[in-house]
């Protein structure tokens, strides 16, 4: 298998944010809820000699809701407002299929397989911290924030180990 799969796909999602100006004025805790779904593949080749080759294909997709919670510190300035957050995130996987597919030439012959890739877990926990800028118009607001995630293993094999790494480009719009 590779040692790194990407994946760009749009995502939908819901956040909230809960703040006392009272406690803290700049403070706030942020949960969302998102939704995406992720496909990755790759395909490799393994040549040991001249009368052997091997062609492998690795498939896997996955539905996943996240749900990030994070302590947010907000940055007032004129009608834009910087924000700083980290948190913690859990992810549900579910939708999921792994497909590894290996094509094995020996002379003029062909030899193939196929078979699950691993087993995804379902639930993962980790990390995650971003930042992001929000400005003030007339009748709403509007801003772009960056996040980044990295998780636990993926799966519960040990002979690999494959770790969820998301970076997230939001824009956010407020009325």
């Amino acid at each position: 298998m590779d040692d790194k799969y990407s994946s760009l796909n749009p995502t939908a999602g819901i956040s909230f944010s809960i703040a006392s100006p009272r406690i803290a004025d700049r403070f706030a805790i942020q949960g969302e809820l998102n939704y995406f779904k992720s496909s990755f593949s790759s395909s490799t080749e393994v040549e040991t000699s001249a009368n052997y080759r091997e062609y492998h294909d690795t498939y896997f997709q996955m539905s996943t809701i996240s749900i990030p919670v994070t302590l947010k510190y907000t940055i007032p300035k004129g009608k834009r407002r910087v924000h700083l957050q980290s948190g913690v995130t859990y992810d549900f996987n579910f939708d999921t299929e792994t497909q590894w597919d290996r094509d094995a030439w020996i002379s003029n012959d062909l030899f193939t397989d196929s078979q699950p890739a691993f087993e995804v877990r379902k639930r993962q926990v980790g990390f995650c911290a971003g930042a992001g800028i929000l400005k003030s118009f007339n009748f709403f607001e509007a801003g772009l924030g960056l996040k980044y995630s990295i998780l636990n293993r993926l799966n519960e094999d040990a002979t690999f180990s494959a770790v969820t790494s998301r970076v997230a480009l939001t824009l956010v719009i407020k009325s």
